[in-house]
């Protein structure tokens, strides 16, 4: 009985040493690479996102460029203000406005201003403002003052800012 009691004791006191031994540091190292596994899960589904990202990017590579194509004539370089401004003086010709004068002031804030100065009926007037706010040519309006000759011609003077890439001119 004494026998089977150490032998019992032994394998008690060869089990917490295994327990502490071995077992609990492999317990520690399974359960700081489970940690890493997740993490590195994580940067993979991150990748993977990215993947997607990009295909799609590519897959849609004609659709991207063309808003880019039509972002950049939204917001001409400085050196196609000109062209802008011939653009206008078109849609003024179009509506069947008068065009009288035509100021451009200095650039500051990616903004070329200028005042334009009109005269037309309430339908030409009316069409080429229609005409500037919906242009393709992105300008903001700055203020605007109408009066009328008594006869139903009206004279319009606006200050607009010209939204442009930015540059010297």
């Amino acid at each position: 009985m004494k026998k089977q009691s150490r032998i019992g004791l032994i394998l008690l006191f060869v089990a917490i040493l295994g327990w502490f031994a071995v077992l609990k540091p492999q317990i520690k190292t399974f359960s700081s690479n489970a940690l890493k596994v997740r993490a590195l899960n994580e940067e993979v589904i991150s990748y993977q996102q990215r993947l997607k990202d990009i295909t799609y990017i590519k897959d849609k590579g004609d659709v991207i460029t063309e808003s880019l194509r039509l972002m950049y004539l939204a917001l001409p370089k400085s050196s196609q203000i000109p062209e802008t401004l011939v653009m206008i003086e078109s849609i003024a010709s179009n509506s069947g406005v008068v065009l009288s004068s035509a100021t451009v002031g200095t650039p500051s804030d990616s903004q070329v201003p200028l005042t334009i100065s009109f005269g037309g009926n309430s339908t030409t007037v009316t069409k080429f403002l229609d005409a500037l706010y919906t242009n393709v040519r992105t300008a903001v309006i700055k203020n605007q003052s109408v009066s009328s000759d008594g006869s139903g011609n009206l004279n319009v003077s606006i200050s607009l800012g010209l939204v442009y890439q930015g540059g010297s001119l």
